[in-house]
């Protein structure tokens, strides 16, 4: 549920860099570090008083790591504004504000609080509410969030959130949140993984499965026709071909023998030419139809025979099955 910002701090990055001072100040005591934290500022600041900010910000992230410098860090603040990357640029004016208030520093702390204030309505919030198990692993848009944090500041659109723990089933949710509010995204308790079903039941669980499924199988016939059987069935196509070309040419016979017959009643003494044609073709067509007829026939029956002598000697494929109604057996011949 989204809400306005209000009055609302952020504590939990305080609280980071509050943490983090003395280890950064530790790590900048060596000369060197302070040396190349300088160039790398200036180099940065040329670039951006050119209006090169692109370029600036890893310079200055660089100088940061090596020398955290107040002015450093409110530098990179202000590059990461100007580069489109507004909830960075929040949080670190955040951390800004937080280190000059402690060191005493007022115009610095006033002046990155305004810049906070400004960038407020161009930024969003995203407030945590944690299960009574927090998870392992907490991202948002695939960045890992810190150990405890309950808000984080975002871009205005759509995002995602993830959970993960061992042995945990994990959970992410999809959400959309407004420039300047807060949404509350309530993290649940995670769900231990289920337990994973074993690769073959115990025979007690077979035996307790509805009558219905159980099968008993028995042998089965050996996959693949043979040899013998595929000549066969290649014989028998051909000889229905012969007799699909008989019944074709019975038929085309008939017909030229019904045009020839009106005008010559028999083709020896035909005076008509187009009806001579027709007793001839008549004539030809009846003979294709009965080699057609005899050639099939014979084909069929020599592929009969041979199918029926290269049967298989096993008994026919069966299955014994039980139902609700009794028992029987089913089986292909």
């Amino acid at each position: 549920m989204a809400r306005s910002f209000g009055a609302r701090t952020t504590a939990c990055v305080a609280a980071f860099a509050l943490a983090t001072m003395g280890s950064s100040l530790a790590f900048a005591q060596d000369p060197a570090n302070v040396q190349r934290a300088d160039e790398l500022f200036r180099q940065a600041k040329a670039l951006t008083d050119a209006g090169t900010y692109k370029g600036a910000c890893p310079m200055l992230e660089e100088s940061r790591r090596l020398d955290p410098a107040l002015g450093t860090e409110f530098n990179l603040a202000d590059c990461y504004e100007h580069t489109h990357r507004e909830p960075e640029a929040y949080e670190l004016f955040s951390v800004v504000a937080t280190e000059a208030h402690v060191a005493g520093k007022d115009v610095r702390e006033r002046e990155s609080r305004a810049r906070m204030n400004a960038l407020e309505p161009r930024i969003a919030r995203v407030h945590i509410v944690r299960s009574t198990t927090a998870p392992e692993h907490l991202r948002l848009d695939g960045g890992e969030l810190r150990d405890g944090s309950e808000e984080a500041v975002t871009s205005p659109g759509r995002h995602v959130i993830d959970a993960a723990a061992d042995g945990r089933e994990p959970w992410h949710q999809d959400f959309v949140v407004e420039a300047g509010k807060v949404v509350d995204l309530h993290v649940p308790e995670l769900r231990p993984l289920a337990a994973t079903a074993a690769v073959s039941p115990p025979a007690a669980a077979v035996a307790s499965l509805p009558p219905a499924t159980q099968l008993v199988p028995t042998p089965t016939e050996p996959a693949g026709l043979g040899a013998g059987r595929t000549t066969a069935l290649i014989v028998g196509g051909v000889g229905v071909v012969g007799i699909g070309v008989g019944a074709v040419a019975g038929v085309l016979s008939i017909s030229a023998h019904g045009n020839a017959s009106g005008p010559c009643p028999h083709p020896s003494a035909c005076g008509d030419q187009q009806a001579a044609s027709d007793w001839t073709t008549a004539t030809t067509d009846g003979n294709v139809s009965t080699v057609g007829f005899v050639a099939g026939v014979v084909l069929l029956g020599g592929a009969t025979v041979l199918w029926l002598a290269t049967g298989h000697t096993e008994p026919p494929t069966s299955v014994a099955f039980c139902g609700r109604g009794g028992c029987g057996v089913g089986g292909m011949f």
